[in-house]
């Protein structure tokens, strides 16, 4: 009997142990990564609005789907650039009443304080960082070639 359910154990943690594919478990891999970065690059961004007595801006889900989105498909093509963003701004204005929409991309950095460090030294991208903003989404896409890409969207 104990043989028979030491057998029958080993099959179940074997069972287990193999249904996860290796590119799920990348995946998975990859999501907390980029949850992480997200994270570190929403904390870091208020800290750099905080030090200049700007208000921290808020977590907004909406601004994050539309964020999401465009990660998505700039890394599905290759593609850094703003594509689409009237059509962003207008769903987001639609959804939330806000009257002021703006958006920083990025990509290849590895970091979430390279990536600020960028924007901060672009005008355009600093302008939108310490924009009178109350709300942010913030996407990170990294695929498994490498390549990493950032939007962030503002609004008020």
């Amino acid at each position: 009997m104990l043989k028979k359910l030491t057998y029958v154990l080993l099959f179940l943690i074997t069972s287990i142990v193999f249904s996860c594919s290796k590119d799920n478990l990348e995946d998975e891999i990859n999501l907390m990564s980029n949850a992480e970065l997200e994270n570190n690059l929403f904390i870091q961004v208020n800290s750099h609005r905080e030090s200049l007595g700007l208000q921290p801006l808020k977590t907004s889900t909406i601004a994050k789907k539309y964020a999401t989105s465009h990660s998505e498909y700039m890394a599905n093509t290759k593609d850094l650039s703003h594509a689409n963003f009237e059509e962003r701004a207008k769903a987001i204005a639609n959804e939330t009443g806000a009257n002021y929409i703006a958006e920083n991309i990025a990509s290849s950095y590895t970091s979430a304080q390279e990536t600020l460090q960028s924007w901060l030294q672009s005008e355009g991208h600093k302008a939108n960082l310490e924009g009178d903003y109350t709300h942010t989404g913030i996407s990170v896409m990294h695929k498994q070639n490498g390549d990493y890409y950032y939007t962030q969207l503002f609004y008020k």
